[in-house]
């Protein structure tokens, strides 16, 4: 059992160029990898167009997707692929991938209008 979970970690180290996080709200919500592909070629929960990972991020850690079961998601194309697991993380060039690990807080409520004279 020792040896297997050293092959994993050292298959991880080998994919994991570089790591972010994301904040929102000075919550963590997502850790981005650099020239990573989580779960390539399954449709996983969908995708949504995107110019950057921090899109990815914001989308999986909403209350929508979250409650949906996002927790990864690739930046491919132009386009964030969801995933609910990282059953299968490969090595992949030009590629992001991210961990959603908080659904993001609530917006602030609006402030109250002001005392009518």
């Amino acid at each position: 059992p020792g040896s297997k979970l050293l092959v994993a970690i050292m298959r991880i180290s080998t994919v994991t160029l570089a790591v972010c996080t994301v904040i929102a709200s000075g919550q963590e919500l997502c850790n981005t990898f650099q020239n990573v592909d989580i779960n390539p070629h399954t449709p996983g929960m969908g995708n949504m167009p995107a110019v950057d990972v921090s899109t990815c991020c914001k989308i999986c850690t909403s209350p929508e997707w979250w409650s949906k079961g996002c927790r990864f998601y690739t930046l491919s194309k132009g386009n964030c692929w969801f995933k609910t697991n990282n059953a299968t993380v490969v090595p992949s060039p030009g590629k992001v991938s991210g961990q959603a690990t908080a659904v993001a807080p609530p917006p602030p409520p609006p402030p109250p209008p002001p005392p009518q004279k």
